[in-house]
């Protein structure tokens, strides 16, 4: 399947200002990009690092005045969804500590709307 994104942010800067940006996105197992666009307006030094979590993240300072991020990318994925059904239901009480991180919200996570998904997930699972 093939996916395009774009984001285009403007802003207005008053004094100089620190960035980490996070709009990068990167190859890997499910997904590989095709093509990207990045680009900084007025262009300013950016040192890029790989995050714990593997994002591609740009640290720079934008000057005083309009300051833009345009970013686009064409991502080729799979065309399927990985799938486990008949997965057991583990209570948040016995997750592993490990995964309780992946729980917080997150600009991929809009925790305020998975209420009602997670109730569809798990309407008529008994626990216990």
């Amino acid at each position: 399947m093939q996916l395009l994104t774009s984001c285009n942010l403007t802003f207005e800067i008053q004094v100089p200002t620190p960035f980490v940006l996070m709009l990068r996105p990167r190859s890997g197992a499910q997904q590989w990009i095709a093509r990207e666009e990045y680009k900084l307006e007025p262009g300013v030094p950016a040192v890029e690092f790989t995050d714990s979590y593997g994002n591609l993240c740009q640290r720079l300072i934008a000057p005083p005045g309009l300051f833009g991020v345009y970013t686009a990318a064409e991502v080729m994925t799979q065309d399927w969804e990985d799938q486990a059904p008949g997965a057991p239901v583990v209570e948040v009480e016995n997750l592993p500590e490990g995964i309780l991180s992946y729980l917080l919200p997150s600009r991929y996570c809009e925790s305020d709307r998975f209420g009602q998904m997670a109730t569809e997930i798990t309407a008529g699972q008994l626990l216990g």
